[in-house]
């Protein structure tokens, strides 16, 4: 098996357990820094946690905006790539909760990101256990439940 058919196929399977616990945080790192969340996450909130690439969390949330609870995104809150993911995030689900761990700790970027309208801002290196504990909150809250939501069991 090839290393991509194995991605492919992790990937697959984070997908899966997404649908099968409508109670995700998904965890989109953009930068150089990677962050522990997801371990994090794990430990201390009542969530699955998923790590997906930019391209591969807008893909999903198009297909099922319902089925994330909350997104991590980690990068420069300067960087017109993370500004860009960060708007298409916005553009097919603006009610998902957006947590933003900036690599900078800048005016200007954390600026740009609160514009942007995400949820919390933080740096990295970040306090993991305030993280913990927006996301928890964000996961016991009760949440709005789709009509359809685009997928069929």
């Amino acid at each position: 098996m090839s290393a991509q058919t194995t991605a492919d196929s992790a990937q697959r399977q984070q997908t899966q357990a997404l649908y099968a616990n409508p109670r995700t945080v998904l965890v989109v790192p953009i930068g150089d820094n990677d962050e522990p969340v997801c371990r994090e996450v794990r430990q201390r909130v009542p969530a699955s946690c998923v790590r997906l690439d930019g391209e591969s969390a807008i893909s999903l949330l198009r297909s099922d905006p319902f089925s994330v609870t909350a997104v991590v995104l980690s990068g420069d809150g300067a960087s017109p790539m993370t500004t860009s993911i960060l708007e298409a995030i916005k553009n097919v689900a603006p009610r998902v909760p957006i947590v933003f761990l900036d690599e900078r700790k800048t005016a200007d970027s954390e600026k740009t990101m609160r514009r942007a309208g995400i949820h919390y801002y933080s740096h990295l290196p970040a306090n993991l256990e305030e993280i913990a504990a927006v996301l928890a909150h964000l996961a016991e809250a009760p949440r709005e439940v789709p009509e359809w939501s685009g997928h069929r069991s």
